[in-house]
């Protein structure tokens, strides 16, 4: 499971600078958060045209044993009961909006927007390949794409060993390849094609994906 969510997380892109921001840490330890509409009548008095967070809050202890958040809806879902627009509704709560009724904000200014948030940590250096071999075993071939052999090859009854060293990245795809033992320029050629195809899974150590390189060698006989 650890080895398919860090593919995953290689081939979305996955950056989790956001879950790292300090201003949304409490998101990590917030499991219980109920939703409700602003006007709910535990939590917004209409005769009295206050807020009753107490209330609401001891209901919820009564029902729940506690909350660690509450998402709380705005009017707009409301919308369609009368003829006020979403504007009005909020208009008509204790706080409202800019400019809003008594009890508002009384200043026609908005306040200033916040800060916005820092930017993402740069990316981590990249690693250089590691060459398998050792206690470091290739990971599994997820296509492997044989050579065609080609029919001036045949004719011509070319035979012999082809071997190449290939460079895999970090989602597992080749990078590029190199002839460390040649036969004939057709088998270099159609060996290379071949194994530019091949798709590995990642290799991750000690948590982090990294390229290599592994030699691979193909065998070319006539039939």
């Amino acid at each position: 499971m650890t080895h398919w969510r860090d593919e995953r997380r290689i081939r979305i892109g996955y950056n989790p600078a956001r879950y790292e921001m300090p201003e949304l840490k409490w998101t990590q330890s917030s499991f219980i958060q109920p939703q409700m509409m602003v006007q709910d009548r535990f939590f917004y008095d209409p005769v009295a045209g206050k807020y009753t967070v107490d209330r609401y809050l001891d209901d919820l202890q009564q029902r729940y044993g506690g909350i660690d958040a509450v998402l709380i809806w705005p009017t707009y879902p409301n919308m369609g009961i009368d003829n006020r627009n979403q504007h009005d509704m909020i208009r008509c709560m204790p706080g409202g909006v800019a400019g809003g009724v008594v009890g508002g904000i009384l200043s026609s200014v908005a306040p200033p927007p916040p800060p916005p948030p820092p930017p993402p940590p740069p990316a981590p250096a990249a690693r250089a390949p590691v060459r398998i071999g050792g206690q470091i075993t290739a990971p599994a071939v997820l296509s492997r794409v044989e050579p065609t052999y080609p029919d001036v090859a045949q004719v011509a009854r070319l035979s012999g060993i082809v071997i190449l060293e290939a460079v895999v990245g970090t989602d597992g795809c080749v990078e590029s390849v190199k002839i460390l033992r040649s036969r004939h320029l057709l088998l270099d050629k159609a060996s290379e094609e071949a194994l530019r195809q091949w798709r590995y899974s990642p290799l991750v150590l000690n948590g982090i994906p990294t390229p290599f390189v592994l030699t691979v060698t193909f065998n070319f006989s006539v039939r």
